[in-house]
């Protein structure tokens, strides 16, 4: 017997949360332009490097926005999950890119330590306030909203503001020390912290995003207690072929086959099985199969 959801599982963002999202979006791709112009003109590596980290949140805002949408779309018979893996595959280029933009400001920066060039210090610093100040408009209507607390990929697009705003700090540090004491080598040196905070970043999203598509078991959700408690409820022989993965953000899946101890107990078992797994691991989209006492697995020859 076989326990399986018939409907689609259709989610996206709140609207609030959508709204939200694309007001950050503008807020963030206006400054950045307005940064890397700036960085080019007073020659600020630092500037550039957190030009290059507001682009980086651009894409995980709009990426945030185009999987809300995709979300939505109805699962298909090519596509039995729908649309959501889409959010992994673009979140690993994401993690991909970030890494380039990191090598490209390490390579930059390495190239200024042993030289380093003037820098326009008192432009840098006021470009790097107005732009923490663009940081903190946009961190404040993600976490003011609890739009964070509705979809990790708010989430992540919160900390991806939340490093930024450290980043145009250092900026606004090493601008103040080369306007006051004309210590130019503050530059490279904030660029290559901007470049440990991105790469921080990156690190994370690739784990999770290469987690997801191996099929990893959900972070929180331990596979050896699910185990446990199956074969704990009254009725069960054996519990085997115990599978947990994760489709897409705090979307999971699971599959499991119940030996039960005799014949008549294999409906009051699977209502029993899928209670637990609902109330205790809030796991809502399982498949179980139950099986007869005496059954034997045989091998097809096909």
């Amino acid at each position: 017997m076989e326990e399986a959801h018939p409907h689609d599982h259709i989610s996206g963002l709140p609207g609030g949360a959508t709204s939200r999202l694309a007001i950050v979006l503008a807020l963030v791709t206006g400054y950045m332009v307005v940064e890397a112009v700036a960085g080019w003109l007073t020659n600020s590596l630092a500037l550039l490097a957190d030009a290059g980290h507001m682009l980086t949140d651009a894409g995980a805002i709009a990426l945030a926005l185009f999987a809300s949408w995709l979300a939505r779309r109805p699962r298909t018979a090519r596509k039995t999950y729908g649309y959501h893996r889409a959010e992994i595959l673009a979140a690993l280029a994401n993690a991909v890119t970030l890494v380039l933009i990191v090598a490209l400001i390490l390579w930059e920066a390495y190239g200024r330590l042993a030289d380093p060039p003037p820098v326009m210090g008192f432009e840098m610093m006021l470009v790097a306030m107005l732009g923490l100040g663009v940081n903190l408009i946009g961190a404040m209507l993600l976490y003011s909203g609890q739009a964070h607390a509705h979809s990790l990929n708010v989430q992540g697009v919160l900390w991806h503001i939340v490093g930024d705003a450290l980043g145009s700090v250092g900026a606004v540090v090493a601008g103040v020390l080369m306007w006051w004491r004309g210590w130019y080598l503050a530059d490279p040196m904030c660029s290559a912290l901007i470049a440990a905070i991105i790469l921080f970043g990156a690190f994370k999203l690739t784990r999770a995003s290469v987690h997801v598509l191996m099929e990893g078991s959900p972070e929180h959700i331990r596979v050896d207690e699910v185990q446990a408690a199956l074969e704990d409820l009254p009725g069960v022989r054996d519990v085997h072929d115990l599978h947990v993965w994760t489709v897409t953000n705090r979307r999971e899946s699971l599959s499991v086959h119940l030996t039960a101890r005799d014949y008549s107990t294999s409906a009051e078992l699977l209502c029993a099985a899928r209670e637990l797994l609902q109330t205790r691991f809030d796991l809502e989209h399982v498949t179980i199969q139950i099986e007869p006492p005496d059954f034997v697995h045989v091998k097809c020859r096909f």
